[in-house]
């Protein structure tokens, strides 16, 4: 055959010299992972409890860190990407390797990082029911609270010296009480929403006023100078 010496010479070769290279990584698909698409615009990571086969265009993280995985779905990750990798035509982004890799991560303490580990588990149990309009609203609230204790790591000076302190709010709010039953954790988890979202509750009003810090304003893209820094290709 024309092409058997080529083909028989290749360091990356299966068993015999016409086969291709058994994956490296089998083991790490039959576990719980983060999973994303290589093309996304915004909040593209899921956790895969399911031990999913990926192809060619979703890449994964061997680990089920629910930590890492609300830092990677918050607004601070969508503006920092957005400004340092390379923007595709209609605002889309590459999740190459070479840029998710300088994406800093916040080193925090165990208490919270619980805190929001829980924050993360109410979102993934409210995004598993049918979605309804009320739904809707309270996992983009539950979202607008998680995103700013992800604010808070990444800008403790700046919140702190506009007077809020989006941890110390959130932890001394009234939290669910889980039974494992996902029916009843829900109703729970809906009458938390109705508690958190009343005007005058602290934790509501953290969220609301939260973009009158002008750093806030910039990374949710309120403010004119918040336009993405990465060239289009």
């Amino acid at each position: 055959m024309d092409y058997k010496g080529g083909l028989a010479s290749r360091s990356d070769q299966g068993k015999y010299w016409w086969e291709l290279r058994s994956c490296a990584y089998y083991d790490a698909f039959e576990m719980t992972k983060i999973i994303y698409p290589d093309i996304f615009q915004s909040r593209s990571f899921c956790l895969d409890e399911d031990y999913s086969y990926l192809g060619n265009t979703c890449y994964m993280i061997p680990e089920g860190d629910r930590y890492l995985l609300s830092i990677l779905n918050s607004t601070v990750f969508d503006w920092f990407y957005g400004n340092t990798s390379t923007l595709l035509q209609g605002g889309f982004m590459r999740a190459f390797s070479d840029y998710m890799r300088h994406v800093p991560i916040p080193e925090v303490t165990a208490e919270v990082k619980s805190i929001i580990m829980m924050l993360a588990d109410n979102l993934l149990l409210l995004s598993s029911q049918p979605r309804t309009p009320q739904r809707a609203v309270s996992i983009a609230f539950f979202e607008s609270v998680l995103d700013a204790l992800v604010y808070e790591l990444y800008l403790p000076d700046e919140l702190h010296a506009a007077g809020y302190f989006p941890y110390q709010v959130i932890s001394a709010a009234a939290w669910p009480e889980w039974t494992g039953n996902a029916e009843q954790d829900v109703k729970a988890l809906e009458r938390v929403f109705q508690n958190w979202y009343d005007p005058t509750h602290p934790v509501r009003q953290l969220t609301h006023f939260l973009d009158s810090v002008p750093e806030v304003r910039i990374i949710a893209g309120l403010d004119e100078r918040s336009g993405n820094a990465g060239a289009e290709a």
